[in-house]
């Protein structure tokens, strides 16, 4: 490693564990003092815990009530600090111009077709939020024109003065008369679900109140409507609701006795005769079942929790098809004869590879399967028996999606850090591609340079990163560099235009991306190598990712800043992080945790906290508590903000309206520009 001096070596040994864990976006500089104003006063109140015979000191135990009107004052405070740290400069009204420029275009969800018409959501450039609209099901061919006057259907703006309400479509009835959607406040997770009549543009009297559901699904005769309602204190449950009764009435299917750590859903197979369950134990091991509810049969297993693995199912022309990893921790594909589920019935489809199999659709009969070699996309083309039958050319350094669009046809996503979202109308027979859609972006790819590096972790294990910076970049150790990594629940990280990102590379900087286990990069291995006990891991992969760019000479611990994200205190995602009510998953936890490791007296980087009060599924005592706790313990002079949404979570893009997004990228953004592009 380059030379540094004391105040750095402390910083960048003690910072990148820390950042690596927090709930919110981070963004770390090193600097040894700096003329910023100091943070708000923090009440200090220790109240003292015991867990497995250590004790436990929280002086922000306060924190925790988000209600109280301390707790109220002091966010209030905080995010005055933080706007006082980073300004009304003009750094940040060019930055928010540029990010409106990368950001601002017409977007579209993909059509689907329900009767006569073609039902799409649809955010016009210069608008805050998306708006479902419909069209003519004859202009199906067509791409979506934002110029075009099409017919609202459901317009979130008229739903909230400060735009912070979204809605989504989830299920249409047989008769396409009726439309379930969802209505989101906020960031939270939890919606609420209503039923609008589509013919007389207004809703029905049936409602399902604020919470988190999944599996929404009208019955056959389209007289009520299935769905996964999940309760965080006593798991989830299959119910029925049928239309013009009361929702306490709703008959419960399915579900009993899986507690709050599972997600369970359900859907409907072959025109209604199968019932499928699918139980989640977090993002290792998922059980299916099957009932032949048009037989009165009786529920049935497929893969029980007894297999230690994970099957993703799509039913196809009579069989069940299942993406799975058991005996397969690259995955592979079967498919099971409902009639004979047992596994000694299963048929082998795909055989696993040395690359990643990542998911896979049906389109002409053949299946389409997506496969990551080295993190980006490749697509194979197989007969349903698994014959090999060629494969889709996409770029190197992409990330790839494909689809049907009726006979002979299909569409092809494409994007990579320097291409914005383009897809492709292909024709299957020829091979040929018109371009159906492309993201109009006011960006140059002209000069950038994406490159894939590989770097030995600390036991030696050899982790890929992909680097994007101007082309000529010459290795002085002295270029701004923004790291990031995640590193769990099976995420893999592969090639994605960011305009963030293109915002910072257009001002000279380097970006660089690190893919750490806990994802599925390469495979089952790689995700378990980054969890429970293994986690440290992960931290591990991130710190030599910052050595080795500092070591290559691309950057240096002052011009170093990092960014992650996290979760916690969500029950199911303590199959991934451990439990510490349970004495040998305390251990490991406590080795890392990021609140009880910081210290007093530590010159830590300056850092950003991002959070709000509608994060529902990572709770906001955490970066609360983590702001108090950093902002008394750091002596480097750096500053520690928070900047908080009463609206903001982890849905929706956090709550925000599109205007709001702009400026939140814009200040965070301003904030990590003036810590390293800016210091000496």
């Amino acid at each position: 490693m380059k030379s540094m001096n004391a105040c750095d070596r402390i910083r960048f040994r003690l910072a990148y564990p820390v950042a690596s864990i927090l709930v919110a976006s981070l963004a770390l500089a090193s600097a040894c003092s700096s003329p910023y104003p100091p943070p708000p006063e923090t009440l200090r109140h220790a109240v003292t815990d015991t867990l497995h015979g250590v004790e436990f000191i929280d002086r922000y135990r306060w924190l925790e009530d988000q209600d109280a009107p301390a707790t109220r004052t002091w966010i209030d405070a905080q995010n005055a600090y933080a706007e006082e740290v980073i300004g009304q400069s003009p750094l940040r009204t060019e930055l928010r111009e540029r990010l409106r420029a990368l950001m601002d275009d017409d977007d579209f969800g993909w059509p689907s077709r329900h009767g006569d018409h073609e039902y799409f959501w649809l955010r016009r450039a210069g608008t805050d939020l998306p708006v479902i609209y419909r069209r003519p099901a004859a202009d199906s061919a067509s791409p979506i024109d934002a110029d075009d006057d099409y017919e609202a259907v459901i317009d979130p703006h008229e739903m909230s003065p400060d735009h912070t309400t979204r809605v989504a479509t989830q299920s249409f009835s047989p008769d396409d008369k009726y439309v379930i959607y969802s209505v989101r406040d906020g960031g939270q997770d939890e919606v609420e679900i209503r039923v609008r009549d589509l013919e007389a543009s207004q809703d029905l009297p049936d409602k399902l109140p604020n919470g988190l559901y999944s599996s929404i699904s009208w019955n056959q005769d389209g007289s009520g409507f299935y769905y996964s309602a999940r309760s965080r204190e006593t798991g989830a449950r299959i119910r029925f609701h049928r239309l013009g009764t009361e929702v306490s009435d709703d008959e419960e299917l399915f579900g009993a006795g899986y507690g709050p750590d599972k997600f369970v859903g359900m859907s409907q197979l072959d025109g209604g005769r199968y019932f499928l369950y699918e139980i989640w134990h977090g993002w290792t091991r998922i059980e299916v079942h099957v009932q032949d509810v048009a037989n009165d049969g009786q529920v049935v297993t497929i893969a029980g929790a007894d297999l230690d693995a994970r099957f993703y199912p799509q039913f196809h022309d009579g069989e069940l098809y299942m993406r799975t990893n058991l005996d397969a921790p690259n995955n592979r594909i079967v498919a099971v004869d409902l009639d004979r589920p047992e596994r000694e019935n299963w048929r082998d489809v795909i055989s696993e590879s040395d690359d990643v199999l990542q998911g896979f659709t049906f389109i002409d009969d053949r299946l389409y399967v997506t496969y990551l070699h080295d993190v980006s996309t490749e697509i194979k083309i197989f007969e349903p028996d698994g014959t090999a039958a060629g494969e889709v050319d996409v770029p190197k350094f992409h990330t790839a999606s494909m689809w049907s669009a009726g006979e002979d046809r299909a569409y092809l996503n494409l994007t990579s850090f320097t291409q914005p979202s383009i897809t492709y109308r292909v024709d299957l027979e020829t091979g040929e591609r018109e371009v159906w859609r492309e993201r109009e972006v006011d960006f140059d790819a002209e000069g950038i340079e994406v490159r894939q590096l590989w770097y030995t972790s600390k036991d030696g294990t050899r982790v890929p990163m992909f680097v994007m910076h101007r082309v000529g970049l010459e290795l002085t150790g002295d270029h701004p560099t923004w790291l990031y990594g995640y590193g769990g629940f099976i995420a893999a990280l592969t090639p994605r235009f960011d305009p963030m990102v293109a915002a910072w590379v257009e001002r000279g900087g380097v970006y660089a991306m690190a893919n750490l286990r806990g994802g599925s990069e390469f495979g089952e291995r790689w995700h378990r190598a980054g969890m429970l006990g293994d986690k440290q891991n992960v931290f591990d992969d991130f710190i030599a990712a910052a050595e080795y760019l500092i070591e290559a000479g691309y950057t240096n611990p002052k011009k170093l800043a990092i960014r992650g994200f996290t979760e916690t205190n969500n029950l199911p995602a303590l199959h991934e992080y451990g439990n510490a009510a349970i004495p040998e998953q305390f251990e490991f936890l406590s080795r890392y945790s990021p609140y009880q490791r910081v210290k007093d007296g530590t010159k830590y980087p300056a850092v950003i906290l991002t959070s709000g009060d509608l994060d529902t599924r990572v709770p906001p005592l955490q970066a609360r508590k983590m702001t108090a706790r950093l902002q008394a313990a750091t002596k480097s002079g750096l500053p520690v903000i928070l900047r908080y949404d009463p609206k903001g979570g982890h849905a929706a893009n956090r709550g925000r309206p599109f205007s709001k997004a702009v400026d939140d990228n814009a200040a965070e953004l301003a904030f990590v520009v003036q810590q390293v592009f800016e210091v000496k």
